[in-house]
C-alpha cells in the first residue's frame, strides 16, 4: 500500500508544544547573523522555551503562538508569533523589542547572546522602520512565522497567516511585519501585503509590510 499524506491541525500552541517551535526556530533561521544573535546552546533555548511559554500564562501580554502540527505524530511543524500593537501607558507607540523579548535588564540574557548585536545589528533597524510605518496605529504584528525545513511547501504558513489577518479582519486593525527577501512573495500572494521601501530602515535586512484594514461589505 502507498504512503498515506499527512494531515495537519491548526491550533493555539499548549506549554508542550513551545520546545518544538524552539526547534523549528533554530532550524530555520540559520542565516550568519541570525546564529550570531541566537547562538543554539541549551541555555539560549531554555531563554526562548521559558520567554515563549509566558506568552501562554499571561494573557495581558496579547501574544499568541499558533501551530500546525502533524496528526498522529503530534510533531510541531510550523509556529507563528502574533501579537497586538495598542495603546498604552503615556501614549500609543510600538512595544520596544526588549520588552517582547525579556531583555529588561539586559543583564537577564543569557551569558552567550550579545545584547548589543541584538540591539544594533538586530532590532533596532527593524523596530524603526516597524515604527515609521505604524506608530500611532492599532495593529496585529507578525513577528514570527516559521516552518521545519523539511515541511516547507506545504501551505502550512499560509493557514497560519490566515489565522492572524482573519483576526485583524474582525477587530477590524491592519496587520504588520518584517519579510525577508525570500518571504515576501508569500505574504504578498497570500495575505495580501504590501512592502512600504520608502520606510526601510538603511540597515534593516528585511522589508517593512503592511496588510490594510479589510472593509466589510455592507447588506444593501
Amino acid at each position: 500500500m502507498g504512503s498515506t499524506t499527512p494531515q495537519f491541525t491548526l491550533t493555539p500552541a499548549s506549554a508542550s508544544d513551545i520546545p518544538g517551535c524552539v526547534d523549528i526556530w533554530f532550524s530555520a533561521f540559520q542565516a550568519p547573523l541570525m546564529s550570531e544573535a541566537f547562538p543554539d546552546t541549551p541555555n539560549v533555548r531554555k531563554y526562548l522555551t521559558e520567554l515563549w511559554t509566558k506568552d501562554l500564562e499571561f494573557e495581558e501580554r496579547k501574544t499568541w503562538i499558533v501551530v500546525m502540527k502533524e496528526e498522529g505524530s503530534g510533531k510541531v511543524c510550523c509556529f507563528s508569533r502574533w501579537m497586538e500593537e495598542r495603546e498604552r501607558e503615556g501614549g500609543y507607540d510600538i512595544a520596544k523589542w526588549q520588552t517582547r523579548w525579556g531583555a529588561l535588564p539586559h543583564e537577564s540574557l543569557p551569558t552567550e547572546m550579545s545584547y548589543t548585536i541584538l540591539s544594533t545589528k538586530f532590532w533596532d533597524p527593524m523596530t524603526s522602520q516597524h515604527a515609521r510605518v505604524m506608530s500611532g496605529r492599532p495593529h496585529l504584528f507578525l513577528e514570527i512565522l516559521a516552518s521545519l525545513p523539511e515541511y516547507q511547501g506545504r501551505g502550512l504558513g499560509k493557514q497560519l497567516l490566515k489565522w492572524g489577518t482573519d483576526r485583524a479582519d474582525r477587530e477590524g486593525v491592519e496587520c504588520y511585519l518584517d519579510a525577508s527577501e525570500k518571504g515576501k512573495g508569500l505574504y504578498e500572494r497570500y495575505g495580501r501585503f504590501e512592502v512600504r521601501i520608502e520606510a526601510k530602515d538603511a540597515e534593516a535586512r528585511s522589508f517593512p509590510m503592511v496588510r490594510g484594514v479589510k472593509k466589510v461589505r455592507e447588506d444593501v
